[in-house]
């Protein structure tokens, strides 16, 4: 029996999909170093702990990857769904807030700066379904994709750092500097969540 063939226009969507079930594996990958780590097998900054932290590197930046080709396709076959709309940066989000987490978690990233990621992108989440669920759509704003670039730049770059100098985030000084792209990442992440939410506003009401 020959497989069915993937329709070009619904490729987008499909990899959009495999994003979303790409937060297993690291949420899979979180528990075991949470168990592991709290059963004392292993000490922060060792061998294992840096193998965790370069597995989910892997699968961030596989996400980020699929993410790129999902927006590529998109605009090569002309393919805009709702579906699209509504779970493209859903997608992001999920995989994102999942690894801010865990680098909160593991004090790799100051826990005040992922709640306030994480508190913006709820709000704007939210407001996002209510407006797809209306049938309303306003386009993300120069500032939001460029805090996602920067977010997504940021996680990558504290990850490879902690990766091949783990022994330098015992130090304050160094973990301020090393966060530096995440805080321009938070700043930008406020700056476009306000001006999406007066759009939306503006809109809505």
């Amino acid at each position: 029996m020959k497989m069915k063939k993937i329709n070009k226009k619904n490729l987008p969507n499909l990899l959009t999909i495999i994003r979303i079930f790409i937060v297993a594996p690291i949420l899979i990958i979180m528990f075991l170093y949470w168990l592991l780590y709290n059963i004392g097998l292993f000490k922060p900054y060792g061998n294992i702990d840096i193998a965790f932290m370069s597995l989910i590197l892997a699968f961030f930046v596989l996400a980020m990857i699929l993410d790129l080709l999902d927006g590529l396709f998109a605009r090569i076959f002309k393919s805009i769904s709702n579906f699209g709309k509504l779970w493209d940066p859903l997608a992001d989000k999920i995989v994102t807030t999942s690894v801010l987490i865990f680098l909160a978690a593991t004090n790799i990233v100051p826990f005040w700066l992922v709640a306030i990621l994480v508190f913006r992108d709820i709000i704007v989440d939210g407001v996002r379904v209510v407006m797809y669920k209306n049938n309303i759509s306003i386009a993300a704003n120069i500032f939001g994709k460029l805090k996602t670039l920067v977010l997504t730049l940021a996680i990558i770059f504290i990850l490879l750092i902690y990766i091949s100098l783990p022994s330098y985030f015992e130090k304050f000084g160094y973990v301020v500097i090393f966060n530096i792209p995440m805080i321009v990442a938070t700043i930008l992440s406020i700056f476009s969540g306000y001006i999406y939410l007066k759009k939306a506003k503006s809109v809505i009401f």
